[in-house]
């Protein structure tokens, strides 16, 4: 016999029954929580699994990975599957294993060793049974049933069809709350940015599950840290949180992806003052992608890596600075791209024919010319020195948005340049080498000879309304 000093008995919490009912909706259509059910305490998740067990290797196999995920999230839970929910409820209640099966028709024998409160009958009956030396179920089961009719009265039907082995009772459908969100608080305030990032790491486990049960994913992540309010006044800092957004360019549900995404926006931030409530919140759930599977490869190629990758770069460099290019149909050569962000990709943008007389690469800002263009003039490019070999007229634009504060009136030319050996100086050069393409250079032998000139194709334009000229992009 043990004998313990100090013993603390713990009722489960609604959040946590919320937690595992999402969990359980991966694994069938059909999922309650016992709320206002008579004579059964707010402690049990309820899981229809008829005609859904086969599809993840049987029933012992979802009673243990609902074990395994429980136990991620720091719950202990035991698991039992019966022929009806309070059957299934008041043997895993009893039960010394994590996972019980009750074997199909056998509930009444499984219920024959079990304490009269298994059966959730009010405190006299209870208490007169056990008076007259009824113990268990098996005790009432071999009573007659006029017996036990007049005794139990308004829970007779109910008490003897779940001792015959009998349960219909339907389970009330759970509804999932459409912004899901975990929270946890300290008695004493977290400093460091290490340890907030470890507890969040526990709260993105409990909200991965949560979304993966539930087939859905987020965009949108919400970060909200409650400062130690006495210590942050000491410290004269105003704010009375530290809230972080995040909008993902793709929606998310793994804890390892949601994670990544998550340091890289934390990694830079600092704590001016401790802790001592965090909240984390899933605010844009969508349905989770499906991604078919390539049986034609013999390489598995995950489908969240480039999601994620996405997400985090995201996060780190902010959302303005990063996204997808898109073609916009229009005539000014500068504005035929635009940067949007990724969650925008899945728009199609309008259908462009590629222009050949148009470059690949354009220029930030147009680079001014001071000098005239004809063949054997020497122009001077980012620092360098260029001998003009041969040019050609491309296009011209004439009035092009003519409603705008800026209409389009240029000459454009494509003008062939080599480099000029007097302008090779290390500082030019380097200078260079931001504005110009690689260029071409003569090889010898394999070899490409870095003495020799450097051969560019540049698009050059005249403003036809301040004659002035700019290098505008050039030919790859």
């Amino acid at each position: 016999m043990r004998r313990v000093l100090a013993l603390v008995v713990r009722e489960p919490s609604p959040e946590a029954l919320v937690r595992l009912a999402e969990v359980a909706l991966g694994y069938g259509p059909r999922v309650g929580i016992a709320l206002g059910d008579p004579g059964v305490p707010l402690d049990t998740v309820y899981l229809d699994l008829t005609g859904c067990a086969h599809l993840y290797g049987g029933e012992e196999a979802v009673a243990r990975a609902l074990v395994a995920i429980a136990e991620s999230m720091e719950h202990r839970v035991s698991v039992a599957v019966a022929d009806g929910p309070r059957i299934a409820r008041a043997v895993a209640f009893f039960a010394e294993k994590a996972v019980t099966l009750v074997p199909q028709g056998g509930s009444s024998r499984a219920l024959e060793p079990l304490p009269l409160a298994a059966l959730s009958l009010d405190d006299p009956t209870g208490a007169w049974l056990d008076c007259v030396g009824l113990h268990t179920v098996g005790d009432l089961a071999r009573l007659p049933t006029s017996t036990l009719t007049s005794r139990l009265k308004a829970r007779a039907k109910e008490t003897l069809d779940l001792l015959s082995g009998r349960d219909e009772v339907p389970i009330l459908p759970y509804e999932p709350p459409r912004v899901p969100t975990e929270e946890t608080s300290w008695d004493e305030g977290v400093g460091s940015l290490e340890a907030l990032l470890f507890a969040s790491r526990g709260l993105l486990t409990r909200l991965s599950a949560r979304l993966e049960g539930r087939g859905e994913a987020t965009r949108a992540l919400e970060l909200r840290a409650r400062y130690d309010a006495s210590v942050a006044r000491l410290r004269g800092v105003r704010e009375s949180e530290f809230s972080v957004e995040i909008e993902l360019t793709s929606a998310l549900a793994r804890e390892a992806d949601l994670f990544r995404v998550l340091k890289a926006k934390l990694e830079s931030s600092t704590l001016p003052a401790p802790v001592r409530t965090l909240s984390l919140a899933a605010t844009q759930v969508v349905r989770a992608p499906r991604v078919q599977l390539d049986l034609g490869r013999d390489v598995t190629v995950s489908p969240d890596a480039l999601p994620t990758l996405l997400a985090e770069l995201s996060a780190e460099i902010g959302p303005s600075s990063f996204g997808v290019f898109r073609l916009v149909a229009t005539y000014r050569p500068e504005a035929r791209s635009k940067l949007l962000p990724p969650s925008t990709c899945e728009e199609r943008g309008p259908s462009l024919t590629l222009d050949e007389q148009l470059p690949l690469r354009l220029l930030p800002c147009p680079q001014p010319l001071s000098q005239p263009l004809a063949i054997g003039e020497s122009i001077s490019v980012g620092g360098c020195s260029f001998r003009i070999e041969d040019l050609r007229r491309t296009l011209r634009f004439d009035h092009v948005e003519w409603w705008t504060a800026s209409p389009l009136c240029r000459d454009y030319a494509c003008v062939w340049l080599t480099e000029e050996s007097s302008s090779r100086n290390p500082l030019r050069a380097a200078r260079a080498i931001r504005l110009l393409p690689e260029g071409r250079r003569p090889s010898e032998g394999g070899r490409s000879d870095l003495d020799a000139p450097l051969h560019v194709r540049a698009w050059i334009f005249r403003d036809r309304l301040t004659r002035d000229r700019f290098v505008h992009g050039f030919f790859d």
